[in-house]
């Protein structure tokens, strides 16, 4: 059980990274690239409000699972892992947006390049919040469910290898 929760956290900050990445990638130089001395620097802000929100959620997930150990499946497991890991995605995301650490991605977000549209004053920036959700969700989900598919590949594998050398 401790390889799984350390194998799936690792997942997780795998995948916080990629998304991370892939929205520093896809910035204009002349924008966050400035603004920020490196991506590192661009994550750190992030992985501030990642760390509680992660806290927070790991608390709800061990009550939850010790509710439900009794009747657990595997696939219960996988499914609320999943749920969890996007609450904390969604929930960083909104504290990260609402931050002072955040004003030059949300300058970006809010610029033509990215809505294709002028931002009006009175907006408060939810509707490039959506954006920018959008742009750091889609990486991330790609990378946790291309790594839970190779998980559930290789945990199916070595399960039959398993038989087939107890037989």
């Amino acid at each position: 059980m401790t390889a799984r929760f350390i194998g799936f956290g690792s997942l997780l900050w795998c995948a916080e990274f990629t998304a991370s990445w892939w929205i520093w990638a896809r910035a204009p130089s002349d924008s966050i690239r400035v603004w920020y001395p490196g991506f590192w620097a661009f994550e750190a802000g992030r992985l501030h409000y990642w760390v509680p929100a992660l806290a927070s959620v790991l608390c709800l997930s061990i009550v939850a699972w010790y509710a439900t150990r009794s009747q657990g499946h595997l696939i219960t497991y996988w499914l609320s892992g999943v749920v969890l890991a996007v609450l904390s995605e969604v929930l960083t995301s909104a504290w990260y947006w609402r931050s002072v650490r955040a004003s030059h991605l949300r300058h970006l977000f809010q610029s033509i390049w990215y809505s294709h549209r002028a931002v009006q004053a009175g907006g408060n920036g939810w509707y490039s919040f959506g954006i920018y959700l959008w742009c750091h969700l889609v990486p991330w989900a790609v990378v946790l469910l291309s790594g839970i598919i190779l998980w559930i590949l290789v945990e199916q594998r070595t399960r039959r290898e398993t038989r087939m050398l107890i037989r």
